[in-house]
């Protein structure tokens, strides 16, 4: 029997040891190149992600960066005319930007909740400011215009006076309340957007026309200078009138800044 056995296990063959894979040269260079590739996909998705959040910041910093640079630039139209003369055109575009660095004070005041008194007393300086360069306009300027454009403008100057209207209106909503009452501080807001709408129609539309038309601007802005003087003044002394020292009284040194 252990015969037997002996001869079976001759007659089986040994099982053969299967060799192990030899890792080819162009494979061991294949891994590092795959591994490179992984790191530069998750360099580039990383760039990506990284992307919007910059743009994100960007466009937080630009607002920032806006009201500064008005801030830097920022002159008074007293300022400009103890200069020299401002014809129709550069004065009522220096009022624009006189404006529109009181709302930016106001939107500041706002955003960081100040005093009930400081809000309103710098809303006050934002409606008189704007009721005068209204008056001023419709008075002087856009009487004017009208003689000098053609008849295809018309509707541009009958839409300023309208827009001079939805202001006005406002202005009144605003001066019959409080800064503590709700939409106080959002119909500011809204007046400083419908100003801003009416400021762009009149800059790049209108005042090139008027430019083109060659309008005498020098002799209107001397007569816009000096109806803008007495308002003013009318608003600190009751009606007296003063120029120049009107403008400081009612809206301080800082108020005074354009951009």
């Amino acid at each position: 029997m252990a015969t037997a056995k002996k001869a079976a296990a001759k007659k089986s063959p040994a099982k053969k040891t299967t060799p192990a894979k030899k890792t080819s040269a162009s494979a061991k260079k294949a891994a590092p190149a795959k591994k490179a590739d992984s790191t530069r996909n998750t360099g580039a998705t990383a760039v990506k992600k990284a992307a919007p959040a910059k743009k994100a910041l960007a466009a937080k910093k630009a607002p920032a960066k806006k009201a500064a640079a008005r801030k830097t630039a920022a002159k008074s139209v007293t300022e400009l005319l103890a200069r020299g003369p401002l014809d129709a055109v550069k004065l009522l575009t220096a009022d624009h930007r006189e404006v529109r660095q009181l709302f930016d004070q106001y939107e500041e005041l706002a955003d960081r909740e100040a005093e009930a008194t400081e809000r309103k007393q710098l809303a006050e300086r934002v409606c008189k400011m704007l009721e005068v360069h209204a008056q001023i306009e419709e008075e002087i300027f856009y009487p004017a215009a009208r003689e000098a454009l053609s008849d295809d403008d018309e509707d541009l100057l009958d839409e300023a006076k309208v827009e001079h209207d939805s202001a006005k209106d406002l202005i009144a909503q605003i001066r019959a309340m409080e800064p503590d009452q709700d939409l106080y501080d959002a119909k500011v807001k809204v007046l400083g957007e419908y100003v801003q709408h009416h400021v762009e129609e009149e800059e790049t539309e209108m005042f090139p026309k008027c430019r083109r038309r060659k309008m005498d601007l020098g002799e209107l802005g001397e007569r816009l200078a000096e109806r803008r003087g007495v308002l003013l003044g009318d608003a600190v002394t009751g009606g007296s009138g003063s120029s120049s020292g009107g403008v400081t009284a009612v809206f301080g040194a800082t108020a005074g800044q354009v951009e």
